[in-house]
């Protein structure tokens, strides 16, 4: 973890306990990839035992897998209102509320409507936890750690995917396959009590809810006892204020609603640029890598390399979980500007040797390219989108921009992750991933000539714009 004198161990406690929102999102994002066959009965002879398995037809399953995302859209929509409403606290202890409930249910599920339920409900918990785990990391860092903390949300995502994918090797079986949501269930109840006991409130949400006296010493216990009285009110400004020449003052700021956010033309470009962001990252193809490797891997592999394209897929998992710690390095050096808009421009130059190696039939090529592919994206597109949307927006929208942002992403991943299948099969698979590779290449060139250079210049975003 990144190591500051300006920040306290309390700081520390409270960003992991943070992002633990975000590993459980990519834990059950990823559970039901290989646990799938053996939870809905496709290795095993449920007639004498309805409790060991659900049977399922195909599109059941899709309902089951689908739902989690209609979940995450729902969850999005709400986490700023509830952030707002209730405080960040109550909002991250509704979220891990969730991951105990739907965990429990998916243990007891006997059949496909109740095993949906606890989809659904993790899908809530999981939309509004990575709202929450951006929007919390910009209400308690100090300024020059913004950027580097930035990319904790896709690391812990993908820290979760590795989790569930390694706990699988050993659980994805018949018989015991509900150990992985045992295992979901036990870490959610232990996450719960923590958070209750260590979590603390955002000093922004109470400097806006009028207790100033509370913010302060909220930011107090978060920051170092060595840092100056001085960096301590310019810290405060930073967290409370948009502009930090301003002279300090107890007056509670105003924070909007969607409505506001979608309608008033202050926020306009700016909800302009975290559409195109957050669904760029999507239109790269990310997720067809994500969700279809073992697809794209079994397209050239024999039947003698069955096990090829899991094991692909598990150091896939590896490379996009170290190259997104890396990330903060490249970040910091480049800028986010620059560092999205190369990510992007090689995900497209990667997506294109992609479309040759299936087109020539290379196997390994295949396998390299889909690997550099997946660095591509964790060095910048990947971590990137999420820790830029509060650079865009000023201080009384950045609450539901963090809302807005998350459920376009999450609509760009149904529109990919359904559309893909399908249009692998109407056009050929290197044809889609051509397709990748020009939009990635275009959106690439235009954050390099659009994107604002600074934080919280709105002005410059609508100046570029026009």
């Amino acid at each position: 973890m990144i190591q500051d004198n300006t920040v306290s161990n309390t700081f520390y406690v409270n960003l992991l306990l943070v992002c633990l929102g975000s590993l459980q999102f990519g834990y059950h994002m990823g559970v039901l990839n290989s646990a799938g066959p053996y939870i809905t009965c496709q290795y095993q002879d449920y007639s004498s035992a309805d409790d060991v398995c659900i049977p399922m037809s195909s599109q059941q399953f899709a309902q089951v897998t689908s739902i989690f995302s209609v979940g995450g859209l729902i969850g999005s929509f709400l986490a700023g209102k509830l952030a707002d409403a209730k405080g960040r606290k109550f909002t991250s202890l509704f979220n891990t509320a969730g991951f105990v409930i739907g965990s429990l249910i998916l243990i007891y599920s006997t059949n496909v409507h109740l095993f949906s339920v606890g989809r659904l409900i993790l899908g809530i918990s999981s939309g509004s936890s990575i709202v929450f785990t951006s929007l919390m990391i910009t209400e308690i860092a100090p300024s020059h750690m913004i950027d580097s903390l930035g990319t904790f949300n896709q690391s812990f995502i993908n820290i979760g995917i590795l989790i569930v994918q390694s706990l699988s090797i050993k659980y994805a079986k018949a018989l015991i396959w509900k150990r992985l949501f045992i295992v979901s269930f036990v870490f959610s109840v232990m996450q719960f009590a923590l958070s209750v006991v260590l979590l603390k409130e955002s000093t922004k949400w109470l400097f806006e809810s009028n207790k100033i006296s509370q913010a302060k010493d909220v930011l107090r216990s978060l920051r170092s006892a060595s840092i100056s009285e001085s960096q301590f009110i310019k810290d405060f400004k930073y967290i409370t204020t948009d502009d930090n020449d301003l002279e300090l003052s107890d007056h509670p700021k105003q924070v909007i609603g969607w409505k506001e956010y979608l309608t008033n033309s202050k926020y306009k470009k700016s909800a302009m640029f975290v559409a195109l962001i957050l669904i760029g990252q999507q239109f790269c193809g990310i997720n067809a890598i994500i969700l279809y490797s073992t697809q794209v891997i079994s397209d050239l592999s024999s039947k003698d390399q069955a096990d090829l394209p899991t094991q692909v897929n598990f150091v896939i998992s590896i490379v996009n979980t170290i190259f997104t710690f890396i990330s903060p390095k490249t970040i910091s050096f480049f800028g986010k500007k620059n560092s999205l808009s190369l990510s992007a421009f090689f995900m497209g130059i990667s997506s294109l040797l992609i479309t040759l190696s299936l087109s020539f039939k290379q196997l390994y090529l295949l396998i390299i390219f889909v690997i550099a592919f997946i660095i591509c994206f964790a060095l910048g597109v990947g971590p990137i989108p999420f820790a830029i949307i509060s650079d865009l927006n000023p201080s009384e929208a950045r609450t539901v921009s963090q809302s807005y942002g998350t459920v376009i992403n999450w609509i760009g991943t149904i529109l990919v992750s359904y559309s893909f299948p399908i249009l692998a099969e109407m056009l050929g698979m290197s044809t889609v991933f051509c397709m990748f590779a020009l939009f990635s290449i275009f959106f690439g060139l235009f954050i390099y000539s659009k994107l604002p250079t600074k934080a919280n210049q709105v002005e410059e975003t609508e100046a570029l714009l026009n």
